[in-house]
């Protein structure tokens, strides 16, 4: 039925864009950013724009793919000896998780953001429970984001918006991937040198665990009968459960809104998995929590690991 749905022309992805013009015409508040990045990314809209957004981001990541690939196997070679070595304890998520996916997609865009101007916060834009306090400190770091890479568009690849969108669709999503991957295997593999631990191939978990769609129109679905107007939620998360299955992997989504960064998450927990299997260390998983108030990502706020031989 997920994918059913999820191929259909007739269930759309929610009106984000609507949904925060609606808050700016009702309260007054001044959202204009958080709008504007919204219309940059391809899983926010419908028909022809989304067809025209999906290409050129599409165009971007197949164009510096590899770039960012590598950049983030170099990082890993750096961050690897310096964290997973014996009698250290981390932040997994802060200390390890953030600074790859930096150095992914600085080459992704071009240039390289300060971590004062990357706060995960902000892909919570997809959250229609966000306080309008928290809509607000979103927008001011959008803002500040924006007007940041403005001062560098030089060095860009792609126009600024199009670098937060890109930045935006991809942060939360694939640290939340990863960290909740790499926790559930150390989880069950603790006290395993991980050169014993089995480690799958492709991305175990997603940090993204529903998607929502709207009815465009009034249908059956298997024995279901959805009325228009109907918003459906597709938990992709139950698909992280089924290893081995020809379902594995449709937390990617299907249809006209499959994630764009399908191939670079699978090539870069490829990464992560073929430099870790090679230590003898041993884990053992402290703190692990999820951010707080969070309706849309699987995304720790911490994750702490403390190694040993």
């Amino acid at each position: 039925m997920i994918a059913d749905i999820s191929r259909r022309p007739e269930f759309h992805v929610v009106n984000y864009s609507h949904a925060v013009q609606t808050i700016i015409d009702r309260i007054g508040m001044d959202l204009s950013v958080t709008r504007s990045v919204l219309d940059e990314i391809p899983l926010a809209n419908e028909g022809d724009t989304h067809a025209t957004l999906r290409r050129k981001m599409a165009h971007v990541i197949a164009d510096y793919e590899d770039l960012a690939v590598t950049s983030f196997q170099l990082k890993l070679e750096e961050l690897v000896p310096k964290i997973f070595s014996p009698n250290n304890t981390f932040d997994l998520v802060d200390d390890f998780f953030a600074p790859l996916f930096d150095s992914l997609v600085t080459e992704l865009i071009g240039t390289a953001i300060s971590r004062e101007f990357t706060p995960e916060s902000i892909s919570q834009i997809f959250d229609r429970m966000l306080s309008l306090k928290r809509r607000m400190t979103i927008e001011k770091q959008l803002r500040d984001l924006v007007e940041n890479l403005e001062n560098d568009h030089n060095n860009l690849h792609v126009a600024p918006l199009v670098a937060v969108a890109l930045m935006v669709l991809g942060k939360d999503a694939l640290i939340g991937s990863l960290s909740c991957s790499l926790h559930s295997l150390l989880n069950v593999n603790s006290g395993v040198e991980f050169c014993k631990i089995e480690w799958p191939e492709l991305i175990p978990f997603t940090g993204v665990p529903y998607i929502e769609r709207v009815a465009m129109d009034s249908q059956n679905v298997g024995a279901h009968y959805i009325r228009k107007g109907d918003r459906v939620r597709l938990y992709f998360d139950a698909c992280s459960r089924l290893l081995g299955a020809p379902e594995e992997n449709l937390y990617f989504g299907t249809g006209r809104h499959t994630c764009l960064g399908r191939k670079i998450s699978q090539r870069v927990w490829k990464a992560l998995v073929d430099n870790l299997r090679r230590k003898k260390i041993r884990a053992r998983v402290g703190e692990f929590a999820f951010r707080s108030n969070d309706y849309v990502f699987n995304y720790p706020a911490c994750f702490v690991g403390h190694f040993y031989e």
